[in-house]
């Protein structure tokens, strides 16, 4: 069970295109980014209270019915990658570990 809390960085400036993409600019890395929907949904779930496993959960019972759906495995690793990429990036902060 993954405890981690992260936010978003109050720096960083995003902002969701109407084809489900999201530009990420970050003045930190002085970088711009764009992300997927799958990525764009993550990072919306990215809110400085839901666990890391709470995120995982709640995109697992959006997805669950989809035709092409990993099985759980797969999206835990999937998001957990996710969430792991936006704070290398500097995108993100963690907000707290609770083992």
């Amino acid at each position: 069970m993954d405890n981690r809390v992260f936010k978003i960085r109050d720096e960083v400036a995003f902002r969701k295109a109407n084809d489900g993409t999201m530009t990420i600019v970050s003045p930190v890395t002085d970088k711009i980014i764009t992300v997927n929907p799958t990525a764009t949904e993550i990072w919306e779930m990215i809110d400085g209270e839901k666990t890391v496993s709470q995120i995982i959960n709640f995109f697992s019972e959006a997805h669950s019915d989809d035709n092409d759906f990993p099985g759980q495995k797969q999206v835990s690793e999937d998001v957990t990658d996710m969430i792991d990429n936006f704070f290398a990036r500097e995108l993100t902060e963690l907000v707290s570990k609770e083992d």
